[in-house]
């Protein structure tokens, strides 16, 4: 989770800034969520409201310590429970430092202001504070709480405490610009930073899926090859896995999901060495099974209510005979999860990666299934495709569906595989997809489609697809969709 911070003396718009920007960043696709950050010590407290902040008189020492402490545990928890909502980008009003700049609002006595500082360093610091100031006699017009002279000195002091809690710094007039203007100023810094931000992080190989277990010595670590990561931070981050438990460092462990010998049993391979992983989606594990030599079967393990497992299972039936899908050996439910098993497809290596080409050609055929069925994969990707020697094999159908959606599945490809291992940029991605003999138009002219239509198109994938987490994929759709014609 990513935090910007708005602050400003009052009459500057604080709120109505907040709100555009999250309005603003919801539109680029984020998701944001705006809040009133001030540091009151009930949650019944509307600073807001007040149209005389400074009419109380300050606590003394021993209740503003007490207040501070109470305000920095509902803070934390605060924050805590945002981050926990999936929030990618925390909006916050005044935030803690306020309480710095402007004292007298939270009844703070005028020794307290080192509990202030040493508890705000236990926090962590803003990926971005808009600091917002202007002509403080024309900000006193529009709300006159306080003097100009203490507008002036509030702005002053932001000016100091800033730079000590954020880590980027911009200050906008909140008199010469609206708060729509100030947003779209504000999250393209944002946008900016958060994916300079993003470039350091691809390079820590710590992907949460990375939890292999494995069951028995013999064939586990040919068991643990389920897990091929398509991203170079993966792959690291696998190798040191796997690397850790020959040295011992980790223990090798039983399975983790109590029906999986059972399922695998009725599928016909039970018995085997077992390495299982994390997936991405909560509460689901992939499951490699092998003998000594080789991988012969995956299992996806999940909830009862995991219909991902149930749509994957229906589209593998109907590409039965295609060569384009892993052979069905069993679905269902067992022991309170939902299961499915495939026979594994039997990797071979290539000089080469999967290129923009061959997705075309494989969104080709699904478009053109047969005369009444279309089918869209859904999240076509190079990690999603398994050379083989019949060809690529297309694995993770759980997003798959009927219906005609041109340009949509290698709009998917060329945006991810671009975003997320950096084989190319925007402006690439747009001229693959939509430039004069580019693999989008022939795709489409494959369809009987116009090729004046692809940049329309992928409009139309951007719109409708589901809203990455991935802060690179968004920051990567949204600079394709600045660059169409």
């Amino acid at each position: 989770m990513i935090r910007v911070l708005i602050v400003g003396p009052d009459g500057t718009g604080k709120t109505s800034a907040a709100h555009a920007l999250q309005l603003e960043l919801a539109s680029r696709g984020f998701r944001a969520r705006a809040r009133h950050g001030a540091p009151a010590a009930r949650p019944s407290v509307n600073l807001t409201a007040t149209d005389q902040p400074h009419r109380q008189q300050p606590r003394r020492l021993p209740a503003s310590a007490a207040k501070l402490l109470i305000a920095f545990l509902r803070y934390v928890a605060t924050s805590a429970r945002v981050a926990g909502n999936a929030t990618q980008i925390d909006i916050v009003e005044r935030g803690w430092d306020d309480q710095l700049v402007d004292p007298i609002r939270y009844r703070l006595h005028p020794a307290s202001d080192g509990i202030v500082r040493v508890l705000g360093r236990l926090l962590p610091r803003n990926d971005l504070c808009v600091l917002l100031a202007g002509d403080a006699a024309l900000v006193y017009q529009r709300k006159a709480e306080i003097t100009t002279s203490e507008i002036d000195r509030q702005i002053a002091a932001w000016r100091r405490v800033a730079p000590r809690s954020s880590k980027h710094i911009t200050e906008m007039d909140c008199v010469q610009r609206t708060p729509e203007a100030i947003a779209r100023a504000a999250a393209d810094l944002a946008v900016d930073v958060f994916g300079r931000r993003d470039r350091w992080r691809a390079l820590w190989p710590s992907p949460s899926r990375v939890d292999l277990r494995l069951v028995a010595v013999a064939g586990a670590f040919t068991a643990s090859k389920i897990y091929e990561p398509g991203v170079a931070p993966g792959r690291v981050a696998n190798r040191l896995a796997k690397a850790a438990f020959r040295t011992g460092l980790r223990v090798r462990t039983t399975a983790p999901l109590p029906p999986i010998r059972s399922i695998l049993a009725s599928c016909g391979v039970g018995g085997l060495a077992v390495a299982t992983v994390k997936s991405s989606r909560r509460g689901r594990f992939v499951v490699g099974v092998a003998n000594e030599e080789s991988l012969v079967a995956v299992l996806k393990v999940g909830e009862l209510d995991d219909t991902g497992l149930a749509n994957e299972a229906q589209f593998l039936e109907t590409l039965e005979s295609t060569g384009l899908a892993p052979r069905l050996l069993s679905a269902g439910q067992r022991d309170g999860r939902s299961y499915l098993a495939t026979a594994a497809v039997k990797r071979i290596a290539r000089s080469d990666t999967v290129s923009v080409e061959e997705a075309a050609d494989l969104a080709t055929r699904l478009q053109t299934f047969d005369h009444e069925t279309s089918i869209v994969h859904g999240d076509l990707t190079p990690w999603n495709l398994i050379p083989s020697d019949d060809g690529l094999v297309v694995v993770d159908w759980e997003h798959a569906s009927i219906g005609s959606r041109p340009l949509y599945d290698l709009a998917h490809f060329v945006i991810q595989r671009g975003a997320l291992t950096r084989r190319g940029s925007p402006e690439e991605a747009v001229a693959l997809l939509t430039g004069r003999d580019s693999p989008g138009v022939k795709h489409l002219t494959a369809l009987g489609i116009d090729g004046e239509r692809a940049p329309a198109l992928v409009r139309r994938y951007l719109s409708t697809a589901p809203a990455p987490t991935d802060l690179r994929v968004v920051k990567f759709r949204s600079d394709v969709d600045r660059l169409l014609p």
